[in-house]
């Protein structure tokens, strides 16, 4: 959700889909706090496919609360995700060699390894986090 940027409706349409009882968990990139002024965020949203429109995990809890959802954990994972995302980029490089020759495939890892090595940057920065969303609509919304 970190490239959506209505958020308020994304939340809304999502909560409409869950019943009773139904759950929602995700991990998503987030602000730290109101300021992202760091160089490393502002290289990182330049270089993002799509460009991030970042709230605060107060943020997302706020709203998910605010549509009856309770919000059971709300927590930080960015540290097991960079550990995550650094060890699957060196799976990456390690594979490279097969691929040397196909020109195609290399230009595609290229830029691939541009967007993580920006996102990775971000994170380092502090002013951005990775986390993890578990909420669900209790089974008496159906008897509202």
């Amino acid at each position: 959700l970190f490239t959506v940027s209505d958020k308020d409706a994304a939340y809304e349409t999502i909560a409409g889909l869950i019943r009773p009882g139904g759950q929602l968990m995700y991990t998503d990139l987030m602000a730290t706090g109101p300021e992202l002024d760091n160089p490393a965020v502002a290289q990182w949203q330049t270089r993002e496919p799509r460009r991030p429109h970042l709230w605060q995990l107060s943020q997302v809890r706020e709203k998910l609360e605010s549509l009856g959802l309770e919000v059971r954990v709300a927590e930080d994972i960015t540290q097991k995700y960079r550990t995550r995302a650094l060890a699957g980029f060196n799976q990456m490089v390690e594979q490279v060699d097969s691929f040397r020759t196909d020109t195609s495939k290399l230009k595609w890892v290229i830029l691939e390894a541009e967007i993580w090595f920006h996102r990775i940057a971000a994170l380092d920065s502090g002013q951005v986090n990775v986390s993890r969303i578990y909420a669900m609509l209790p089974l008496k919304a159906a008897f509202n």
